[in-house]
């Protein structure tokens, strides 16, 4: 016992001798590059005063490897109070080799002695290894991982001074993108602050030259702060800005498969993939980051017979994050050597915009000649238009531009619909030029039959072009436009919504399908695959009335979510509408019970990427100021832990809002604030809860 006294009152005097201390500094931090530059360093330190005078001088004296270089009499510019701190920058010490150790001695402080030695001596091995950019110009790149705790980046130059920053991130999953200018043939450190994320492999800090990724940190290699050197080049390089999926659908040849991603201007090869695992079907999705500019997707084929050994391949790429497709192949692997867009006037560029064709237009694959495809309003197209004023009057430069192309090659037409012309659609007014008639113009630029197009839309105002929008799948064929398939209503803002709907199985709700001209008779078709459940219904019209007799049928049960498809006939049954024979079209979800916490019926699950999403959004279309979700997985608990997150993109693939969804319970109604300031358009709602995550499109309007 009495040692432990004896002890503890040794600890106390000296804690004590060191508060009474007058003159006394301790050196906190080495805040310089931890290589040399060249054959150079610029030590900084962080230096602060711990005597109870106000410290106006301080020696220090400067070492390497055992050797003293010289001593630093630094007279402080702004006196430091006890207490404060102030970061000298120290004369350079020449001839630095990596591997050398720098060390740091303070000697007096305003003259006198340092009275207390603790803290004053630091040596610091120049060792760092650091990585080397083309450029001065890079990116950083950051993914802040599924943990909840702080992440940080920094990176300074030689004298410690912070040039770019960001953090601390304090939600899960967060992308973001920020570009730095740094100096020409400079060189900097970097630094990566993740105290407490050194189990989240998801998290990672990397630093994008061009295309390449010269430095990639994952919060698995860092305990508090991981530094690393970084010298630029002197190259004018724009930092990747986009981030783009190349996901490749092998055949049995993925072998012969190969793809690359180059600049339309110069031809430099940016990124590329393949070959890959012949004799299995396969799914690859890889990265790639570009800056915006123009650039030419080439997917080439060894053995000349494209992607069709086994299976109907393809590829698409996509704007990493929303999803939006810039090109869509998939399914149309049949190519000989080579698919590509004709002429490198027709690559695809970035950014993307936000332009896009209406719901009913997209991925639509019968269109016949003189139908009309319909491109969402632009407002700033639309603020062009005269009212009440002739044709003659309205502006020839400003409307939409659509853009048909062969994904493989072989056709590329792009058409300009003006306020000026009719294009024979009769309803005159803004929107009039959204309209645009196919195959209305030269015989010879019509688009031909049975061929996978992508038609992709961007609006022009005044003469200026705004970028090309989104991809969607088009395919002229003028047979089956006669007898198209149908399937449930999915029209955002249609007012018989029914795809992904809620209903009672009373006989006063009704679902209704996509109205087939010339139909007499609709089949319908309810599915449970896991439970055996099939009930099909017939009706001569596009609607059902639900609540039918159990003597006419199995009801439809309170509680169950169902696979529902539709059928059309135009002889009364005898054959039925559809592409090579399968009659039935796309299957939609649909709910049988009461309608949850007031839900309205046009409350919408729109897409789901796993195929089961389990969110339900509305209202849809929205006015900009709030939506409602609805999680119907009771899999989960009912107060979901962690809380999902959730991610709002623009139809650019930009990330305009990031929130966790705290409180969310399974089966409550969720309400989502929104600032209400948002262009109109189209957003992607991607949520996040575990292992699973769902798409949702948003429209808003005005």
């Amino acid at each position: 016992m009495r040692s432990l006294f004896i002890v503890a009152s040794l600890l106390l005097t000296a804690v004590q001798a060191q508060a009474q201390t007058d003159y006394d500094a301790k050196i906190l931090s080495y805040e310089g590059l931890r290589y040399p530059c060249g054959e150079d360093s610029q030590p900084v330190l962080r230096i602060q005063n711990v005597g109870s005078n106000t410290m106006l001088s301080c020696e220090i004296d400067v070492w390497k490897n055992g050797l003293q270089i010289f001593t630093f009499d630094w007279q402080l510019a702004a006196a430091a109070a006890p207490g404060q701190v102030r970061q000298p920058i120290l004369p350079v010490v020449p001839d630095v080799q990596p591997g050398d150790e720098l060390e740091f001695r303070i000697l007096t402080v305003n003259g006198v002695d340092d009275e207390d030695p603790t803290g004053n001596i630091i040596v610091v091995p120049m060792d760092d290894e650091p990585v080397e950019a083309d450029s001065y110009n890079v990116l950083v790149d950051v993914r802040s991982g599924d943990g909840t705790a702080e992440l940080e980046w920094r990176i300074k130059d030689a004298s410690g001074a912070v040039l770019g920053q960001g953090g601390p991130y304090l939600n899960a999953d967060e992308e973001l993108q920020v570009p730095v200018s740094l100096a020409a043939g400079s060189c900097f450190e970097v630094e990566v602050v993740s105290a407490t994320r050194s189990n989240s492999a998801a998290a990672s800090v990397r630093i994008f030259s061009g295309a390449v990724a010269v430095l990639e940190v994952s919060s698995e290699e860092v305990s508090g702060i991981l530094e690393r050197g970084l010298v630029t080049g002197n190259d004018d390089v724009v930092p990747c800005t986009d981030q783009v999926t190349m996901e490749v659908y092998t055949d049995l040849d993925g072998d012969e498969t190969t793809w690359t991603i180059s600049d339309a201007v110069t031809n430099e090869v940016l990124c590329s993939g393949g070959p890959y695992q012949p004799g299995s079907l396969m799914t690859i999705a890889e990265q790639c980051c570009l800056p915006h500019g123009c650039y030419v997707l080439t997917v080439n084929d060894a053995g000349g017979n494209g992607m069709l050994n086994g299976v109907d391949g393809g590829y698409q790429l996509r704007y990493t994050g929303t999803g939006a497709r810039i090109i869509d192949a998939s399914g149309s692997g049949d190519f000989s050597t080579v698919s590509t867009i004709t002429g490198n006037a027709y690559a695809f560029c970035l950014p993307m915009g936000g332009n896009a064709l209406i719901h009913s237009s997209c991925d639509k694959y019968w269109w016949r000649s003189g139908e009309y495809l319909v491109a969402a309003e632009d407002v700033g197209v639309s603020e062009r238009w005269l009212p009440g004023q002739p044709n003659s009057a309205q502006d020839v430069d400003t409307g939409y531009e659509f853009w048909f192309f062969a994904p493989d090659g072989g056709f590329s037409f792009r058409k300009f619909r003006n306020h000026r012309t009719s294009d024979g659609f009769g309803n005159v007014g803004a929107t009039r030029a959204c309209h645009l008639r196919v195959n209305n113009w030269a015989t010879a630029q019509h688009i031909p039959e049975n061929i996978l197009m992508n038609v992709r839309v961007r609006a022009r105002v005044a003469g200026v072009n705004r970028a090309w929008g989104p991809a969607c799948r088009f395919v002229r064929n003028e047979a089956l436009a006669q007898c198209p398939p149908t399937k449930l209503m999915d029209i955002p803002g249609n007012q018989f919504i029914s795809c992904g709907q809620f209903r009672q199985f009373v006989s006063s709700q009704r679902i209704h399908a996509r109205p087939i001209s010339g139909a007499n008779l609709y089949q319908w078709r309810f599915r449970i695959e896991a439970e055996n459940i099939e009930i099909i219904r017939t009706s001569t019209t596009y609607f059902l009335n639900l609540g039918w007799a159990a003597a006419v049928a199995a009801s439809l049960e309170d509680g169950k979510t169902y696979a529902v498809d539709v059928r059309a006939s135009k002889n009364g049954g005898q054959t039925w509408c559809g592409l090579d024979g399968d009659a039935w079209g796309d299957v939609c979800s649909l709910t049988i019970g009461s309608t949850p916490g007031g839900m309205s019926g046009n409350a919408q699950e729109m897409l789901s990427d796993a195929g089961t999403g389990g969110y339900t959004l509305w209202p849809n279309p929205n006015s900009g100021d709030h939506f409602n979700l609805l999680w119907e997985d009771t899999e989960y608990s009912s107060t979901m832990q962690p809380a999902p997150i959730m991610e709002v993109s623009d139809v650019s693939g930009k990330l305009v809002l990031v929130q966790r969804l705290v409180g969310m319970e399974a089966g409550e109604p969720y309400t989502v604030a929104l600032p209400g300031q948002w262009d109109a358009g189209l957003y992607t709602v991607r949520i996040r809860t575990g292992d699973r995550t769902q798409a949702l499109r948003l429209l808003i309007k005005p």
